[in-house]
């Protein structure tokens, strides 16, 4: 986003998105009454402030139903000759609770960001909020990756006479460099007004902006997720899983909201008594407490109450239900509320799931090539700047050579291990697998403590078929 004097942060241009964030934020957050009166402005708060507002956040749900069939189980990093590499940058940035938090953030706001920056010599990976992200597009080709990227963002104090200093600050991110800058922001509307001498700010405020890094590689240090894009080559902005069924969310939480307020009402009802019972000022008469008087008629006391007939209300709500799993490409069966009875095995399991796995398998290809992204620009760092690296082990690793990750991911799905083992015996009783590949594969062992298992095993064999030969009764004996 190139800047041209003064103008209005956040950008005009990017008001849309950020409104978006906004609210699919509250909705993850399960705030929904917030989130849905900022759509709906006042009419939305006239029609339920005096409801108890009743909330089934079924966004959340989705959100983290998405990161766990992501991240739920550890994604594995493999390089050749950068493994230790790799794996100091995937421990101590604690990469596998980044990539679950981020993958719950991207499924609600549509869009997810890596930065990768170097402090006192060691490799960063932060998953940073996309809403301080301002690329400059390609117009004609929106998928290019931007050749200057920007992160911005307001810092704010209180002066000693009590008033608000608020500040922009404008990261820039091109190949090859890094640069900063400060500016005053005034009004009411953030108007941004002159540029700031970064040195001085960081002496009068306490921080430690660099005006310029060169970072001694050919890409920006961002690295942008998309969780799905529907135009392809046309969009640059991802889109948000809550999308295709946001109306139904609102609807939901209506129907729930309503139906809670008429139980709420006629949850006291109303005792009526015959005439005689009460006296002038409304009060029960002594006599009438343990004797009623009837009336010709033979009234007695009753309490007035009101059939509801909410059969149909909740028939609906069900109904919302069905669609809300149907349009979030969510499986009933992953909260094991499937109505067809139990699953028998860890493949009916999956055969249930395909929506729902298919749904996660389209996003991996966005995190795959994202991560891949990240960790070249590590490789990079390190290998083009002298002593920068990570500390892993006690050790400092550095690159010299660059080479691609290869990543594999889970399927999310709690493995099956009977029918896992039952797979595996097959295959050796019918000799398409060793014994050794079995054990790895069960046990997750390594070439070498398959191999000394596989000895153990054997030597347990012989000695258990020496001890059953002894107890065997000798026929030159008899």
């Amino acid at each position: 986003m190139p800047f041209k004097g003064a103008k209005q942060f956040p950008y005009e241009s990017e008001t849309g998105r950020l409104h978006t964030y906004e609210v699919n934020e509250r909705l993850l957050e399960g705030k929904h009454f917030e989130a849905f009166a900022i759509e709906g402005e006042s009419a939305f708060s006239e029609r339920y402030n005096k409801l108890r507002y009743i909330v089934a956040n079924f966004n959340a749900l989705v959100a983290k139903v998405s990161a766990d069939m992501l991240f739920g189980e550890d994604v594995a990093f493999y390089a050749d000759k950068n493994q230790d590499f790799v794996d100091g940058l995937v421990y101590n940035n604690k990469l596998s609770t980044q990539l679950l938090e981020s993958a719950i953030s991207n499924s609600a706001l549509g869009d997810a960001l890596f930065k990768i920056r170097v402090e006192n010599n060691e490799i960063v990976i932060e998953d940073t909020d996309p809403a301080i992200y301002f690329p400059e597009v390609n117009g004609r080709n929106p998928r290019k990756t931007p050749d200057v990227q920007e992160l911005a963002w307001i810092d704010l104090y209180q002066t000693e006479q009590g008033e608000e200093a608020r500040f922009l600050v404008r990261e820039i991110h091109t190949a090859g460099k890094v640069e900063t800058k400060i500016y005053v922001v005034k009004g009411d509307n953030n108007i941004i007004d002159q540029e700031v001498d970064v040195k001085e700010y960081n002496a009068q405020y306490g921080t430690n902006y660099e005006p310029l890094v060169e970072t001694n590689i050919d890409k920006p240090l961002l690295v942008f997720v998309p969780n799905m894009r529907y135009r392809g080559s046309k969009d640059f902005w991802g889109v948000s899983d809550f999308i295709d069924f946001e109306s139904l969310q609102f609807e939901l939480n209506n129907r729930l909201t309503k139906t809670a307020n008429i139980l709420d009402k006629h949850s006291d009802p109303i005792l009526a008594v015959p005439e005689g019972v009460l006296d002038e000022e409304g009060r029960v008469k002594k006599e009438a407490l343990q004797m009623i008087e009837l009336g010709d008629d033979g009234e007695v006391p009753q309490y007035i109450v009101w059939n509801a007939s909410l059969d149909n209300a909740f028939k609906e709500i069900e109904k919302m239900m069905e669609l809300l799993f149907m349009s979030s490409e969510v499986s009933p069966d992953v909260l094991g509320m499937g109505k067809d009875g139990a699953i028998q095995s860890g493949r009916a399991l999956k055969m249930r799931l395909i929506r729902t796995i298919a749904k996660a398998e389209r996003k991996k290809r966005y995190y795959e090539q994202a991560l891949k992204e990240v960790f070249e620009i590590a490789q990079k760092l390190s290998a083009n700047n002298k002593g920068v690296g990570v500390t892993y082990m006690g050790k400092k690793i550095t690159c010299k050579e660059i080479e691609p990750v290869n990543i594999v991911f889970g399927d999310g799905i709690v493995n099956d291990v009977v029918e896992e083992t039952e797979t595996i015996i097959k295959r050796v009783d019918a000799g398409i697998l060793s014994k050794k590949s079995a054990i790895m594969l069960l046990d997750g062992y390594d070439d070498a403590e398959a191999e000394r298992e596989v000895e153990e095993i054997e030597k347990s064999r012989a000695n258990f078929t020496s001890i059953i030969d002894k107890l065997q009764p000798n026929d030159d004996e008899e």
